[in-house]
C-alpha cells in the first residue's frame, strides 16, 4: 500500500511539474503568436500589404526626427502593415518584409500605397499590337472603349502624346494620357518591367480596366527631403618605397575625418581605402597591410595602415 502510495505521488508531481513547463512555453510563445500583420477590413485571413514610392524612408520609429534605418528604399518595395499611428501631423505605418513579425521600421503613409491584389501586370512582346497607352482616370478610358472606334482614337492619342514628348506640341489641359509604353521597341524579356495592380473594373463584359502603378525612370526626380549621403576611397600603392607618400595620406585622412566630425557630418560621409602592391612571391618582405577602421558614432571611418612582415 505504502509503495503504491509512493507511485502515485511521484506521478502526480511528474503530471504538476509537465503542466508547469507547457505553461511556461505556451507563455513564452504567447506574445510572438499575437504579433501578426494588420488584417484587410471584413477579412479573416487577408494581411494588409501595401508598396513603397520612390524617395521612401525608413524610420526607427513614428517620428521626422528618428533615425533613418534605410533611405530611398527601393521602389515598389512589398511590405505587411504591423500598425498605423499619427505623429508629428503625419500618418505612419509599422512595417516588415514578411508576416513572420520581422519588424522593418515605419513609413509615411504619403509613400506608400496599399496593394490588396497582390497581382503584378507584365507587358506581351509586341507583336501586331500598338504601345499600351496609360488614362489619368478610367472615366477617360471608358470613353475610348466606348467610342465607335476606340482602336483609332488610341492611334492618335499616342501620336499627340509622342508629339508632347518631344516638345513640338503643348499638351492640352483636359489630355487623358499620364504614360505610353516605350514606342521604339518591346519592353526586353531580360529587362522586364512588373506593374502592381491596384484594382480591377469589368465595365464592359469580357474586358478589364485595370488600375496599376507605374514609373517612368526618365523623369522621376530626387525627392526635397531626401538625405544624401557620400563616400571617399583612398587607393594606396603600398610598396615599402611608398612609405612616406603613405604616412602623409594617413595625416590627411585624419584632419578630414576630424573636420566631418566636428561639423556634425560623420554620419553622412564614410571613408574607405584600397591598397596595392607588387607580388609578394616575387618580392618577399615587409608590406604595408591595412588595420581595422576607426570609427566613431557615426559611419565616417579613418583607415590606418602600419608595415609588418608576414602576410595581411
Amino acid at each position: 500500500m505504502l509503495i503504491g502510495k509512493l507511485f502515485r505521488m511521484k506521478a502526480f508531481f511528474a503530471a504538476m511539474i509537465a503542466l508547469t513547463c507547457l505553461m511556461l512555453v505556451w507563455g513564452k510563445d504567447a506574445p510572438a503568436q499575437q504579433c501578426k500583420p494588420l488584417l484587410v477590413p471584413g477579412k479573416r485571413s487577408l494581411f494588409q500589404q501595401v508598396i513603397t514610392h520612390p524617395g521612401a524612408n525608413l524610420y526607427a520609429s513614428a517620428s521626422r526626427s528618428a533615425q533613418i534605418l534605410e533611405a530611398r528604399i527601393t521602389p515598389f518595395t512589398v511590405f505587411y502593415v504591423y500598425e498605423r499611428t499619427s505623429a508629428d501631423d503625419t500618418d505612419w505605418l509599422k512595417v516588415g518584409l514578411s508576416s513572420s513579425c520581422e519588424i522593418s521600421g515605419w513609413v509615411k503613409e504619403d509613400k506608400i500605397s496599399e496593394w490588396r491584389q497582390a497581382l503584378t501586370l507584365i507587358f506581351t512582346e509586341r507583336q501586331g499590337r500598338q504601345p499600351v497607352l496609360f488614362f489619368k482616370s478610367l472615366e477617360a478610358l471608358d470613353r475610348v472603349a466606348g467610342s465607335a472606334s476606340p482602336s483609332e482614337e488610341a492611334i492618335q492619342f499616342a501620336s499627340q502624346f509622342e508629339s508632347i514628348q518631344a516638345g513640338n506640341s503643348p499638351s492640352p489641359e483636359d489630355f487623358p494620357v499620364l504614360a505610353m509604353e516605350p514606342s521604339e521597341e518591346a519592353v526586353s524579356r531580360k529587362r522586364f518591367y512588373l506593374m502592381p495592380i491596384f484594382q480591377t473594373v469589368e465595365l464592359f463584359e469580357g474586358v478589364k480596366f485595370l488600375e496599376l502603378a507605374s514609373i517612368d525612370p526618365g523623369n522621376w526626380q530626387l525627392p526635397e527631403e531626401s538625405e544624401l549621403r557620400t563616400s571617399i576611397v583612398f587607393v594606396l600603392d603600398t610598396t615599402i618605397s611608398m612609405k612616406p607618400y603613405i604616412d602623409r595620406t594617413r595625416q590627411a585622412v585624419r584632419k578630414i575625418y576630424d573636420a566631418i566630425q566636428a561639423a556634425g557630418l560623420a554620419d553622412k560621409v564614410a571613408f574607405g581605402l584600397v591598397a596595392f602592391r607588387s607580388s609578394t612571391e616575387k618580392t618577399p618582405g615587409p608590406r604595408i597591410c591595412q588595420q581595422s577602421p576607426v570609427r566613431s558614432e557615426g559611419r565616417a571611418a579613418a583607415h590606418r595602415v602600419r608595415e609588418r612582415p608576414g602576410s595581411c
